[in-house]
């Protein structure tokens, strides 16, 4: 009996210990992992480190919280790995709805503007019936660029090679020289390439799936119905947006510390003494619902005598008592960064251009029917509102360029040898989480969306 009880007390001794090191045992698969090979992680084959990145566990110091009740941060070869950042071409950049900017360049007949996204070249036409296509920027015949200029106005499109031509509905329509052959070209057959396009307000969005995506719409959730009083559906022309400034940067950073820096508020105080006067983090709530984005707001904002105080220039119309004093800030999934204001919208639209390096180009837009900049052929402020728009303009530049600054250094930085990950404080960075989520599924996941989508 003695025996038997002693047995008993080993193995209840021994199941304690197996639980207690449970939880610890899915946190230590990432550092498993990276040890039990005696070849830096670094210096592994191109195939070994992009299965590293597929394998689920290896993020779940990010999913999976610690002894310590702790979350980690992505790890940092997100960052700056050229295997990684691969993986993102090809999982998120070609997959997922991205914004390419603003409509304001493609409303009238004729219109081209051309987008170089993650080293894929991207044409937008509108042919005379006002519609907006995409297409890749490439002739059928050998391959050649069709436009090389970032924007222009074509009746149709020549290849600046061979000549063939197309229309701005990417029909072939001429292949000069081409007519004693054998055989005659079928032009049915060779049509420019399409891409997928859509619209949410003045943001233009295309989707490179070569499979039919799930429609912008689906892919946004509620953002459509709660933002509806800004970009009604369908669309009013009175109403639409226009930019009154615009500014572009080019950044050392990769892509996500620009969205991550976005979504949480823990820098604020320190990062941006101006913002935090307006912007108090006290003053901030939840704004999430279903959809491919990560949202909170400043509710009330604060008027601090400055050039974004409620009423410095003319509040866009339609808004309830709520938005008529709030701030409301939106990620949209994977790129586009928007702060609706009770004035205006300041919209940044991130283009990544490798594993370090990314674009800006921020853009502050007015409601064509606000007060004082009516107009059917756009945006006409007097001279006094258009003063007030630069200096708020100015005012997002530098918080703009604060940000710049912080992430240039956060890149450097990240690529230390022995650095695994920060901790992410729930209070201060809880947004943040979410964004990081959505980019471990999209690499890792075979349905990326399900999380985020209304079931029905």
């Amino acid at each position: 009996m003695n025996c038997i009880r002693q047995i008993t007390r080993q193995l209840f001794t021994q199941n304690n210990h197996y639980l207690s090191q449970n939880n610890h045992i899915r946190t230590q698969l990432y550092y498993q992992s990276r040890t039990k090979s005696t070849i830096p992680f670094s210096l592994r084959s191109r195939e070994d480190q992009i299965s590293h990145f597929q394998d689920r566990s290896t993020y779940s110091p990010t999913l999976h919280k610690n002894d310590s009740n702790d979350l980690l941060s992505l790890l940092p070869e997100t960052y700056h790995n050229p295997n990684f950042y691969d993986l993102e071409r090809e999982l998120i950049f070609k997959r997922s709805w991205v914004c390419v900017g603003l409509d304001s360049q493609l409303r009238e007949p004729g219109q081209v503007k051309t987008i170089d996204l993650v080293d894929q070249p991207i044409l937008l036409t509108v042919a005379t019936d006002r519609k907006i296509r995409g297409f890749y920027n490439v002739c059928r015949h050998r391959g050649s660029c069709l436009v090389n200029t970032p924007a222009a106005k074509q009746r149709i499109l020549r290849c600046p090679y061979h000549a063939w031509s197309y229309s701005l509905e990417g029909k072939l329509l001429a292949t000069p020289q081409i007519k004693n052959e054998d055989r005659e070209i079928k032009k049915e057959d060779y049509g420019l390439l399409p891409v997928h396009v859509e619209k949410w307000g003045p943001f233009v969005f295309v989707n490179l799936a070569e499979e039919k995506p799930i429609s912008l719409k689906e892919y946004l959730g509620d953002l459509f119905s709660v933002y509806s009083t800004r970009f009604p559906e369908p669309p009013n022309v009175e109403d639409d947006w226009d930019a009154v400034a615009s500014k572009n940067y080019e950044l050392n950073a990769n892509w996500k510390l620009l969205v991550e820096n976005f979504v949480e508020w823990y820098h604020l105080p320190t990062i941006h003494p101006a913002l935090t006067s307006v912007s108090e983090p006290a003053n901030h709530v939840d704004a999430q619902g279903n959809g491919m984005y990560t949202s909170f707001a400043t509710s009330p904002w604060t008027n601090n005598g400055c050039v974004t105080d409620i009423g410095y220039t003319p509040t866009s119309p339609h808004l309830t008592d709520v938005q008529a004093n709030s701030a409301y800030f939106v990620q949209v999934f994977p790129n586009l960064l928007l702060f609706f204001l009770p004035s205006h919208v300041l919209s940044i639209v991130v283009i990544p251009k490798g594993p370090g390096k990314s674009e800006e180009t921020m853009s502050l837009l007015v409601e064509r029917n606000s007060a004082g900049v009516s107009g059917k052929n756009g945006i006409n402020p007097n001279a006094e509102t258009l003063a007030k728009y630069q200096e708020i303009m100015k005012f997002w530049d530098q918080v703009n360029g604060e940000d710049v600054g912080a992430m240039e250094i956060v890149q450097r930085g990240i690529r230390s040898t022995p650095f695994k990950g920060g901790v992410v404080t729930d209070k201060w960075e809880h947004y943040l989480l979410r964004f990081q989520r959505m980019v471990i599924d999209a690499v890792s996941s075979p349905t990326p969306y399900s999380a985020y989508l209304k079931s029905d």
